[in-house]
């Protein structure tokens, strides 16, 4: 894994694991160079196939992006989300942060007034 640039710019990485079933120990092995701080690591998870192939936009993970998932979105950000999917899924301008930019894309989704999202332009339907 590559340095991001500074000690509070978080990336997502992920890697695929398979065959794994049961209990097992887990290492995580850094190395490096120098007397400078290494890395700074905030979570990591193992995550179902649902969430990568999740819709942008989709907080619930029914199908289907409604005010629901505006709803969702909204109580996120003041309480707190369900789990790191649904976080990800109202993340739809891919900042790294659930804020008013993503509420506005909501309500404009919503409104029928966009049809893209915020950053390529990409149609939501589409997996």
């Amino acid at each position: 894994i590559s340095g991001t640039g500074g000690w509070q710019n978080w990336q997502d990485f992920s890697c695929e694991i398979t065959d794994a079933e049961g209990v097992h120990d887990l290492w995580f092995t850094f190395s490096g160079e120098g007397d400078a701080p290494l890395y700074n690591m905030d979570w990591w998870e193992f995550s179902g196939e649902s969430e990568t192939n999740g819709i942008r936009g989709d907080v619930s993970g029914d199908g289907i992006i409604n005010a629901v998932d505006l709803t969702l979105a909204k109580r996120g950000i003041l309480n707190g989300f369900a789990d790191r999917a649904a976080e990800k899924a109202a993340d739809v301008n891919q900042n790294g942060s659930v804020d008013a930019q993503d509420i506005a894309w909501f309500r404009q989704y919503l409104l029928i007034e966009t049809a893209q999202y915020p950053d390529a332009g990409d149609d939501k339907t589409a997996s």
